[in-house]
This record gives structure tokens, C-alpha cells and sequence, in this order.
């Protein structure tokens, strides 16, 4: 559901990722994490986060790469990296 084009179904995934990214800021998550994730999620496969971090921040980097390495599919089942 998460990547198809239906007009209805991508209305739904995109009220669901504005909900997350609500909940994470409701919860005072960093403001860079929640970029990456929200930036991310709304390119439905097409954005790497490694093109998101902050360069100055060097934490984002590994995440990112982390993030990257699970793949937008995985993440989005929940999956998360070994490392």
C-alpha cells in the first residue's frame, strides 16, 4: 500500500506519515531526526537519507547509512539494521 499510486491510498499514507511525524514532535524528538524520517517517508523509496543529514552532525551520518541499508520497505514493516 505504502508505494501505490492510488489517489485514495496515498491521501491515507500521507495523513499517516503527517500523524508520525505529529507524534514525534508531540515527543520532543530532534528536530533533525524528525526531518530525515518525515523526508524520507514522503519519498516513498525514491530519497536516500543519506542526501537528508545534517554533514555537520556526524551521528546522522551512521544513521543514515543505517537507514539507508534497511531500505524504505523494510522500514516502513518495522524492520530495523543488526548493527
Amino acid at each position: 500500500m505504502v508505494r501505490c499510486p492510488s489517489p485514495g491510498r496515498t491521501a491515507f499514507y500521507n495523513d499517516s506519515v503527517s500523524d508520525l511525524i505529529e507524534w514525534l514532535k508531540e515527543a520532543d524528538t530532534d528536530p533533525q531526526l524528525v526531518y530525515m524520517i518525515e523526508e524520507f517517508l514522503s519519498g516513498r523509496g525514491d530519497v536516500k537519507v543519506a542526501s537528508l543529514f545534517a554533514h555537520d552532525l556526524p551521528i546522522y551520518g551512521f544513521l543514515a547509512s543505517l537507514m539507508d541499508e534497511v531500505g524504505f520497505d523494510s522500514f516502513v514493516e518495522g524492520l530495523s539494521s543488526y548493527h
